[in-house]
């Protein structure tokens, strides 16, 4: 498309995915310098485990997502992040909890088809937007102008504030916002 409208130098690159717009930047460092420029502010905060007590200090919640282990800056490797609590501005870490679902609920989204209420309807699912995570199989059910989504296997790390965009074999049919 972009060669019929003369768009040569377009036409030859990549297509864009994920943080697209950073220009190999990846997002850690892009928010570190917009803090660093005053143009973003990010405060530390506490990282404490799912009894309060306190296990060490993070550098903002934004650096962070739900599962991530990695940059926690703990002696003890095997916790990852369970919770984030913007309120409190804290992270809240753990070494057993699930953070896996079979089905979610969501209150906010826009469906292209008219689907019938309580009719199950078959499609793949994304979670994490684009990237190289396959899609998920599942179904999802209109109750009451709520969406409920089954997925045939648990998925694993949904964070409230990722997309979750639903297809019928390369169609897009949905999708919405997961909230807390």
């Amino acid at each position: 498309m972009a060669l019929d409208h003369g768009l040569k130098e377009t036409a030859r690159k990549q297509e864009s995915m994920g943080v697209c717009f950073l220009g190999g930047t990846n997002y850690r460092e892009f928010l570190a310098q917009k803090q660093e420029n005053n143009e973003l502010t990010i405060h530390p905060g506490e990282i404490v485990d799912e009894e309060g007590n306190k296990l060490g200090t993070h550098r903002g919640l934004a650096f962070f997502t739900i599962g991530q282990k990695k940059g926690l800056a703990l002696p003890d490797k095997k916790f990852f992040v369970k919770e984030m609590e913007p309120d409190t501005n804290r992270i809240i870490v753990s070494k057993t909890a699930s953070l896996s679902t079979a089905t979610l609920s969501l209150q906010e989204f826009n469906l292209t088809p008219d689907l019938q209420e309580n009719k199950k309807y078959q499609v793949n699912i994304r979670i994490r937007g684009i990237d190289k995570v396959p899609s998920l199989p599942g179904f999802i059910t209109l109750h009451s102008n709520k969406l409920k989504v089954d997925f045939e296997e648990e998925a694993w790390g949904i964070t409230p504030g990722q997309s979750i965009v639903f297809y019928q074999k390369d169609t897009v049919i949905g999708g919405g916002l997961v909230k807390p």
